[in-house]
């Protein structure tokens, strides 16, 4: 004879036959294991009846975990299971605990996990309970890069913010995008400075300020100019005045130097 049932139940053999059980598990659902008089993990096990038996079949619920990316930059997504990029759902056992892990790619920047997932202390982890179906996002975000450039002679440095980094000759930094950049330049001393040129946009209250929106790479220029000092001495017996520059800068006579940007031309007058 045959029975199939639902929930717990028995049968009444005669004789002392051997019965064969088939698990079938529903949708949603999967076999685990046979218990009590009965082994195995395979769906179908037997038992002789040679005397009453009792055996039971573990069930256990299947629940699906999905993960995707967000954001204009790259990265992928591993844990058990899973490598997202291509492969980015999976089925466990209801109960498990998921970690999952992102990783940015070169350019990019993992910037944060939304959906059913809980960040971890990992850097880039998160762990997920699955007592239901679950979604998790992590989301990467492309970095952009900042050229500023020095020109002129003179000597200072470029300090930019958010970090609070320094230059003091070309460099690169990179952003996360859409950063507002604040720039400011510091000349050192016997120079100064003479402005923002490229992509940056100084400031009309401060010319050593400039902001940049890192929408896309951007260079930005500072210009720093070193200054001379011209010093006129007069020789001989007799008298005169020398004027020099185009502010009569120097009245030699009362003045006889003053300081010049580097390249300035400057007329001297008896």
């Amino acid at each position: 004879s045959s029975a199939t049932e639902a929930g717990d139940c028995s049968e009444t053999y005669d004789g002392a036959p051997t019965v064969t059980l088939r698990a079938a598990p529903d949708a949603g659902w999967v076999f685990t294991r046979w218990g009590g008089q009965c082994e195995g993990a395979t769906l179908t096990t037997s038992v002789a009846m040679t005397a009453a038996r009792q055996c039971s079949a573990t069930f256990v619920q299947r629940v699906t975990l999905t993960v995707s990316r967000d954001g204009n930059g790259d990265g992928v997504i591993t844990g058990e299971g899973i490598n997202c990029g291509t492969d980015c759902n999976q089925a466990y056992d209801f109960g498990a605990v998921v970690a999952l892990q992102a990783r940015a790619a070169a350019g990019s920047v993992f910037s944060g996990w939304s959906g059913d997932c809980r960040v971890s202390n990992r850097g880039g982890g998160a762990d997920v309970t699955m007592n239901e179906d679950a979604t998790c996002t992590a989301t990467f975000q492309r970095r952009v890069e900042l050229r500023v450039n020095f020109d002129g002679a003179g000597a200072g440095r470029v300090t930019l913010d958010p970090g609070n980094r320094q230059c003091s000759s070309d460099c690169t930094n990179a952003f996360d995008m859409n950063d507002q950049v604040l720039l400011v330049a510091v000349p050192d001393r016997n120079t100064v400075f003479r402005g923002w040129s490229g992509d940056c946009l100084a400031d009309p209250s401060n010319a050593e300020l400039a902001s940049v929106r890192m929408d896309s790479d951007k260079s930005c220029t500072a210009r720093f100019m070193a200054r001379f000092t011209l010093t006129i001495r007069k020789a001989g017996t007799g008298d005169g005045v020398v004027v020099a520059g185009e502010n009569n800068d120097i009245d030699c006579g009362d003045r006889c130097s003053a300081v010049f940007d580097e390249g300035t031309r400057v007329n001297l007058n008896v």
